[in-house]
């Protein structure tokens, strides 16, 4: 639940797409202490599927620092 989210202590990436959830990740991202926040609005929902080497970029990247 979102009430958990403020406690988390670790690195957290979260992914937006151009979707109905954009809104809410954002808002996420507000309230996570470590939160990195990567937009990636040229891409649709699914955005794992339609464009999966740039979701693994992203993803590398995020692994290689954390």
């Amino acid at each position: 639940t979102g009430f958990q989210l403020p406690r988390l202590k670790m690195p957290v990436l979260l992914l937006a797409f151009n979707e109905m959830m954009l809104q809410p990740t954002r808002d996420a991202a507000k309230i996570i202490p470590h939160a990195r926040l990567v937009e990636m609005l040229e891409l649709p929902m699914f955005g794992f599927i339609t464009a999966p080497e740039k979701v693994a970029n992203e993803l590398r990247s995020f692994l290689d620092v954390t």
